[in-house]
């Protein structure tokens, strides 16, 4: 053969492989993403729904990509895009995204219909995006494996257990009033979000592992870096529908880092999970050495974190494994952490916006801590007005924007049909903004939380926590952690205002985020933070 043949052979085979290497992968993530558009359009069961669908109200969709083109967007617009269907369109609304349809209920009576239902608890596509850091765990499971780690995990958060973190609350809360000085000496306007995120962070990482963080160790430097970019490149991969291929996403330069960042967020927990088990087996044969014709010393109760709890469960009772036991505490350390440290923030700014209210909140809480009595589950349970602001404050400001499960079988939602297999996402940003259940509802008003007033309101009008059975198992946590950190801000600082409500753009992330921060000044009320 001679040269230019041999060339030509070579150009030919070149070719034929690069056309492989991109059309086949191409034709691949067509098929997959036509999927759903080739099941409504060309299957009896598809056309059924797509019928039952349209006939529901909803903002004007396009062929083919039906909403896509308002989802596509920043994350200030999906949050406005959806906010603005919950007016426009109440009780409820349905949405289409590439043969994909969801249904978003409004009226707190359809809100109750979904999340009261022990049918309908299997979580939408997008919890899919979490998987990859959390697994199976109570967040994400379904079925039988939900039903039972719920059922043996709810006494981990009983009261009595719950009190006993109360005191390392105080601690951090301390620790945090300390820090925040420096910012009244300045008197310089600074974001409270990443100071409260580090606060509730240390209080989870105690809590949840059994661990206090110390910012001279790289691992833990790591680990907490590593939770914030996996939030990022969650919000990344849902907004590219290509990316939902786990093949195709992994050959992304987003999916190889997201590959590293679960390397580093799954070695950290396996690492200490590991520390914490032998720490339990050898406490355990020590003590049963020395129970053996020796009567055992009284011992300083300690506290236990909910890591020790799950090990205590996966060695005495068998009912775990280790990735399971995994699973659970990443769950913790996802739904504990960000959530009520935007939910802290938001409250910050809401005091600092109604100083007259702040001055209210402080009153009580010197009232109710008043001779030097120490903060316990009782004495926060007094603070009434602090929980009323809180209440309003994620009324309007909820950490979880939105929360979605499918329908596993046809459901009648008023003279409307939703076929099986649809979304239904709760926009509870959209359903806190009702007017005929909250008049005036942008007006920050904590006496909408009064006892007479939550009597004559629906129950589901207002879902911070989500409701039903799969509501937030750690709410009763998030609440003591929250009004020990804002007692202690409180008796210590006169929060001033920087930033105005009308001035914060908001943006849809996995919890509700402000684009630039919480801007505030501090000024100090006292010298020491006792």
């Amino acid at each position: 053969m001679d040269e230019s043949s041999y060339l030509g052979s070579m150009a030919w085979v070149v070719a034929v492989s690069v056309a492989v290497l991109v059309i086949v992968p191409v034709m691949v993530i067509l098929v997959v993403v036509l999927k759903p558009l080739m099941y409504i359009h060309l299957t009896p069961k598809g056309r059924r729904a797509k019928r039952l669908i349209d006939s529901i109200p909803g903002p004007p969709h396009k062929p083919f990509l039906g909403n896509a083109h308002d989802v596509w967007v920043s994350r200030e617009r999906i949050l406005d895009f959806r906010n603005e269907n919950c007016r426009k369109y109440y009780p409820f609304y349905k949405v289409w995204y590439l043969g994909q349809f969801s249904v978003d209920p409004v009226g707190p009576e359809y809100v109750e219909a979904i999340l009261r239902s022990s049918k309908h608890t299997e979580k939408g596509w997008l919890y899919d995006l979490l998987r990859p850091w959390l697994g199976n765990g109570l967040l994400t499971s379904k079925g039988e494996k939900w039903f039972s780690h719920r059922k043996f995990l709810t006494p981990a958060f009983h009261f009595k257990i719950l009190e006993e973190f109360v005191p390392m609350f105080v601690e951090r809360s301390m620790e945090l009033a300390d820090k925040l000085s420096e910012y009244a000496l300045s008197g310089e306007a600074f974001d409270i979000v990443p100071v409260i995120s580090h606060c509730t962070l240390e209080v989870i990482c105690e809590s949840a592992m059994g661990i206090k963080l110390d910012p001279e160790r790289k691992d833990q430097r790591d680990y907490i870096a590593a939770i914030y970019r996996f939030g990022e490149l969650a919000h990344h991969r849902g907004i590219r529908p290509w990316c939902m291929i786990d093949w195709v996403f992994a050959l992304t330069k987003v999916g190889k880092e997201q590959k590293q960042v679960l390397r580093t967020l799954h070695s950290f927990s396996e690492n200490v999970i590991k520390s914490k088990k032998m720490e339990y087996i050898k406490s355990k044969t020590a003590r049963v050495e020395e129970s053996n014709g020796h009567q055992q010393k009284p011992t300083k109760r300690k506290l236990r974190a909910f890591l020790e709890l799950l090990i205590e469960m996966a060695v005495e009772e068998r009912l775990l494994t280790d990735e399971e036991i995994r699973e659970e505490v990443d769950t913790f350390m996802f739904e504990g952490h960000d959530t009520t440290s935007m939910a802290i923030c938001y409250t910050i700014f809401m005091l600092a916006n109604h100083p007259e209210i702040q001055e209210q909140v402080r009153q009580e809480v010197e009232s109710c801590f008043d001779s030097g009595r120490a903060s316990n589950v009782d004495a926060l349970g007094e603070l009434h007005l602090m929980e009323r602001v809180i209440k309003e404050t994620l009324r309007i400001y909820p950490s979880v924007p939105y929360i979605a499960r499918v329908l596993t079988e046809d459901f009648q939602m008023g003279e409307y049909m939703v076929p099986a297999g649809a979304t239904i996402n709760l926009a509870i940003s959209g359903i806190h903004m009702n007017p005929s259940v909250f008049p005036d509802p942008k007006t920050f008003d904590p006496d909408r939380f009064l006892p007479e007033a939550v009597k004559t309101r629906h129950p589901y009008a207002y879902i911070p926590f989500s409701a039903g059975p799969r509501n937030c198992i750690g709410q009763r946590f998030a609440m003591l952690e929250m009004k020990t950190v804002l007692s202690t801000l409180v008796k210590n600082y006169n929060i001033h205002a920087v930033d105005k409500p009308e001035d914060v753009e908001l943006m849809h992330d996995i919890v509700l985020r402000p684009t630039k921060g919480l801007r505030i000044r501090l000024e100090a009320r006292r010298k020491s933070y006792p």
